[in-house]
């Protein structure tokens, strides 16, 4: 069984408890949260407006949350270094404050008796960024301690950009992310304060704009995140992003220029072999009229939406892609944990 603590219980935090629910070689033992209600916490697990009533009994006792009668330690520390994992036998942290500060200091836990750190975000402070369908087979399990499962864009966008580069070069391309609105963004106009750098405004002053109202264009890191673990395109890529008014499901339009000929056809082959094969839930393809909301609790990484692949005469392709930015995710995160804890 493996001891997991979860350091930042909002979405993503909790969509890895709920999945690790599921698992049974994970038990989730601690959370770390800054709210210090821990009746606030077990409420926000039990109800969501997204994924619905959690379907386990979930009860409080003191600094403990107990869900199906598994008790659970609660603490209230904004720094990661200071928990007392220790006390809870925690073999694996999953990092999901999005607080840069936890990011930089993960790797202290190493010598506080945590045997591996996963970060829920891209970081640059760590031992190797995995994103699976691209480069789970490069964990090193004596080296790689401190491990980022990167962010939900590239777990997406990452393992298409690999398949195809792998069978057509990739010369250049754009890449297009559409993201629901995050908890940090505002329902009425108003400065837009930073998770990751607490008591920072962000300078992108649209953002702070109404998050149900508009599409608010931003820039994103999906792309510079990618070139972790695809380091080969680096320079040919240019991306930006809008945020939606939607709650869950992101999308992607990904419109690459390869070195030869391919067609609608042919790229419909090499994914249905690549699913055929694939040992974890990486690809999916639909063809159906679906919309966003059809794909809400999808756990692959990434549906490509081959009803809109198009290829023109200069060897551009054109993809479509869906993928439940929560769910979807977190499950890739639960696979991760899984990997490295046993």
């Amino acid at each position: 069984m493996i001891r997991v603590g979860i350091n930042g219980f909002g979405r993503i935090g909790r969509m890895v408890l709920r999945i690790a629910l599921q698992s049974k070689n994970i038990q989730i033992v601690h959370i770390n949260d800054i709210n210090t209600s821990v009746p606030n916490l077990a409420y926000l697990l039990k109800y969501d407006s997204i994924y619905g009533v959690l379907n386990s009994s979930v009860d409080t006792k003191n600094k403990e949350i107990i869900i199906d009668g598994e008790f659970i330690n609660v603490s209230h520390n904004s720094d990661i270094t200071k928990v007392d994992w220790r006390k809870s036998m925690v073999d694996v942290v999953v990092e999901s404050s999005g607080v840069v500060s936890n990011h930089n200091t993960a790797n202290g836990l190493i010598n506080l008796g945590v045997k591996k750190v996963v970060i829920t975000h891209s970081s640059e402070v760590v031992d190797k960024t995995i994103v699976y369908g691209v480069n789970e087979a490069s964990y090193d399990h004596k080296n790689d301690n401190v491990l980022s499962s990167s962010i939900c864009d590239t777990n997406a966008v990452a393992p298409l950009l690999k398949l195809v580069n792998d069978n057509f070069t990739i010369m250049s391309g754009n890449v297009t992310t559409l993201h629901p609105w995050l908890g940090y963004q505002n329902l009425s106009d108003g400065p837009c304060r930073s998770f990751a750098y607490p008591g920072e405004l962000y300078e992108n002053f649209s953002l702070g704009r109404a998050s149900t109202e508009s599409m608010l264009p931003k820039t994103t890191s999906c792309v510079s995140a990618a070139m972790h673990v695809v380091p080969e395109l680096e320079g040919k890529l240019i991306s930006m992003s809008f945020r939606t008014p939607t709650p869950i499901v992101s999308s992607a339009i990904l419109t690459l220029q390869l070195n030869k000929k391919i067609t609608k056809e042919s790229f419909g082959l090499l994914l249905s072999e690549k699913i055929s094969l694939q040992k974890k839930k990486i690809f999916s393809m639909n063809e159906e009229p679906l919309i966003s909301k059809d794909f809400l609790r999808n756990d692959y990484s990434v549906i490509i939406d081959h009803r809109w692949t198009e290829v023109d005469i200069s060897n551009n392709i054109r993809f479509v892609l869906w993928y439940d930015n929560e769910w979807g995710y977190s499950s890739r995160v639960v696979d991760l944990v899984r990997m490295i804890g046993l």
